[in-house]
């Protein structure tokens, strides 16, 4: 007798089955591929649920149930598929009728009741899930109920996830530069460093940046709870994660034995916020470039490999140096030497530097805050309506540089640099620029967004690197 059930590997629920048997001798249970120990856990809580449902447990019969994956890890869920495999074999419920390839996942309590074990909304929710049977959350489902499947009863169940809530959108006022570079970031969903001195806004503008972001799709909602579970919480909006610098490696990466998912996989999805971003390790700064890249991380731990996803828009902010005051192009009457300046900015490594599409200097914000977040917002609400119409359905900041010189006019592609910067700065180039067409409603990628956004992903990463 074979059932299935589902098992959560490294974020992702994946399906697997369990094969049921019974051989002459006395009536034990014996437990094969879930660790060793669960037989003496597991046999009298299944006992006591069949004789609370007056159910009858095999007298003559040793129960033997395998799991037809290797190294699977019992979880608290799978109890109801083993137990419907137990009563099939035994011939006291049949699995033909509604129940015919159905997947089981329940929590089974000593009383009979199956109820849904924690962090598997997700689960129920999926809609790529079909035909699952699973207890309900918190009211308790009979599992004697399991006896009208012979009448063609419907007891497969689907739930649905609370819907999203979008963040108070604060009432703010922004210089013309912080606001065009504001909307910028919140359409394309750029990675950005924001570096200069304190006071000049920076904690506030990623603030409302996050309050700008996208409503995620059904898709990208569905796996931020499943992550949002594994880390105990329950999403509201995409996530915004913001470890504190002296926070270590092996939390913001993740890691431990067995290996488990850090920081950057809580902010998949949403926004991972580096403040006093100088002043994280070199260590943690130099693990971050792979991930950026790939968009999950693979972590490896004796024989256990975990790969866990952390596609997610990374801001950073940081002072120039150690009393705050540098900044490129300005006098600012630093406290400290040169020297020591420059000491503080070369915690900074230009590979590390190449991840960030965009560099903001905030001391340029200076000037009247004559733009409200609310103006902002809605120009970036236009802009996406633009992506939409045309058919695009990423943001600008994870477009390929293939999809976007097609979208580039000729004479736009002339001033656009080839050999003398890496491929990463011209693919960052483009993308900004295409956020840039997107906020003045234009198709096409012209001279003018090209050198707006040769200032924004080229000139700045200079500047800063030359001081």
């Amino acid at each position: 007798m074979q059932v299935s059930s589902f098992l959560l590997e490294q974020s992702e629920w994946r399906e697997f089955e369990i094969e049921v048997t019974l051989i002459p001798g006395l009536p034990m249970l014996h437990l094969l591929g879930f660790g060793a120990g669960l037989t003496k856990i597991l046999q009298p809580q299944l006992k006591a649920a069949f004789l609370a449902q007056e159910f009858s447990w095999p007298k003559t019969q040793q129960i033997v149930v395998q799991a037809r994956s290797q190294d699977v890890r019992f979880q608290r869920g799978m109890e109801l598929a083993i137990a419907v495999g137990i009563l099939a074999a035994t011939g006291q419920v049949s699995l033909e009728g509604t129940l015919e390839r159905s997947i089981f996942w329940g929590e089974l309590g000593l009383s009979g009741e199956v109820t849904l074990p924690e962090g598997s909304r997700s689960l129920v929710a999926d809609s790529r899930v079909s035909r699952l049977v699973c207890g309900q959350g918190g009211s308790g489902r009979e599992i004697s109920n399991l006896r009208d499947l012979n009448s063609g009863s419907e007891v497969i169940r689907r739930y649905e996830l609370p819907p999203f809530q979008r963040p108070h959108l604060t009432s703010r006022r922004f210089s013309k530069v912080a606001a065009q570079q504001l909307a910028l970031a919140a359409l394309g969903e750029h990675s950005v460093l924001l570096a200069g001195p304190p006071g000049t806004g920076k904690s506030t503008w990623v603030e409302s940046l996050f309050e700008m972001m996208a409503d995620p799709t059904s898709e990208q909602w569905s796996q931020i709870w499943r992550l949002g579970e594994i880390f105990g919480e329950e999403p509201r909006f995409r996530p915004f994660v913001s470890p504190h610098h002296s926070t270590s490696s092996l939390a913001i990466l993740g890691g431990g034995h067995p290996p488990q998912p850090g920081e950057i996989t809580r902010a998949h999805g949403g926004l991972l916020f580096l403040d006093e971003y100088l002043e994280f390790s070199p260590r943690v700064q130099e693990a971050l470039r792979e991930p950026i890249e790939r968009g999950e991380i693979r972590i490896t731990r004796g024989s256990q490999t975990r790969r866990y996803p952390c596609r997610f828009m990374l801001l950073a902010a940081t002072n120039l140096c150690p009393c705050g005051r540098l900044a490129p192009g300005k006098f600012s009457g630093c406290n400290y030497s040169l020297a020591r300046c420059h000491s503080h900015i070369d915690r900074l490594s230009g590979p590390m530097l190449d991840r960030f599409q965009v560099v903001a200097l905030s001391h340029e914000w200076q000037g009247g805050r004559s733009i409200s977040s609310s103006e902002i917002f809605d120009r970036v609400e236009k802009a996406r309506q633009i992506q939409v119409e045309r058919g695009q359905r990423i943001a600008n900041g994870y477009l390929s540089l293939e999809s976007l010189e097609d979208q580039i006019e000729p004479l736009a592609l002339q001033l656009m640099p080839h050999s003398e910067v890496s491929g990463r700065r011209r693919l960052a180039l483009a993308r900004v620029a295409r956020s840039l067409a997107d906020l003045e409603g234009a198709q096409t990628i012209g001279p003018s967004h090209v050198l707006s956004a040769q200032a924004l992903t080229l000139d700045s990463h200079h500047r800063l690197t030359h001081i």
